[in-house]
């Protein structure tokens, strides 16, 4: 409730957004890491304050100049989207680190057995191989999983294409069948 505001003027808007805002301070490995102001608006109004904003988000058929501000627009007004978006940013760099972290293992395994002369050349191209088709298959966890669909059959996508009627162009009257 107190990280929620709304029914604010477009200069409150501005003035707390920017209240908000922490100044940039040296990145370093002991600096703390300072938060950042998301500011979620759709009017002509919420433009100053979306582009004061660390990320400033449009909502829905709201007004140009606030879908030009923003960093992100949704084309509707269905806030759940926002947050399955954020869930599946948080995935994908989970996923971009195990990978690396993954590869950097496999990497420097391959380096001590060929300081070890145990690698071959042949060894080292298999180890690369398999290295990219495990980054590969780890990051296909990322694919959205099939859901049910018409109100909670469990039909799979393919029966229902397969059931669809195909429609055949008619490229002599230039109208469909």
């Amino acid at each position: 409730e107190e990280f929620v505001h709304s029914q604010l003027l477009p200069d409150d808007k501005l003035h707390f957004v920017g209240s908000l805002i922490q100044p940039t301070a040296k990145q370093c490995a002991t600096c703390t890491p300072r938060s950042r102001v998301m500011m979620v608006g759709d009017g002509i109004n919420d433009a100053p304050a979306l582009a004061i904003a660390d990320v400033g988000m449009a909502m829905g058929e709201g007004a140009v100049l606030a879908m030009e501000m923003s960093d992100v627009t949704l084309m509707d007004c269905n806030l759940s989207k926002l947050v399955y978006s954020m869930q599946i940013g948080t995935r994908v760099v989970n996923t971009i680190q195990e990978n690396i972290l993954l590869s950097l293992i496999a990497k420097l395994l391959v380096v001590g057995f060929t300081f070890a002369n145990k690698m071959t050349l042949l060894l080292a191209i298999a180890a690369d191989v398999g290295v990219i088709l495990m980054v590969t298959l780890n990051g296909i966890k990322l694919l959205p999983r099939r859901k049910a669909f018409q109100g909670g059959t469990t039909k799979r996508i393919a029966l229902y294409k397969a059931y669809s009627p195909v429609r055949k162009r008619d490229y002599t009257n230039d109208k469909y069948e």
